[in-house]
């Protein structure tokens, strides 16, 4: 079975201080990483990793600007548009004669 956890993760120094920080330890078999030791009421154990599972892989949050900074462009496209079609608009505009 497949197991997704999430778990906090300090700002050690490398992946194995942080892994300790955590309360587990891995060993590598083959290419494969299994987990080798579970901490006693660590945040590990708490999360359910448990002895001789693999970890499949590894995911953190990616820092990246806020969504919201989209709008900045597009109201300046929008303002873009609606200028050049107003004198498009005054330049078609035909004189009525009576």
């Amino acid at each position: 079975y497949e197991k997704t956890l999430m778990l906090p993760v300090g700002d050690e120094q490398n992946g194995r201080e942080r892994m300790a920080a955590i309360g587990f330890e891995t060993r590598e078999e083959e290419g494969r990483i299994i987990v080798d030791n579970v901490l006693f009421a660590s945040a590990a154990e708490k999360a359910g990793v448990d002895f001789d599972q693999e970890v499949v892989s590894v995911q953190s949050v990616a820092s990246r600007p806020p969504k919201q900074l989209v709008f900045i462009p597009a109201i300046l496209l929008f303002g873009l548009v609606w200028s050049l079609q107003r004198g498009r608009s005054k330049k078609e505009q035909i004189p009525v004669m009576a």
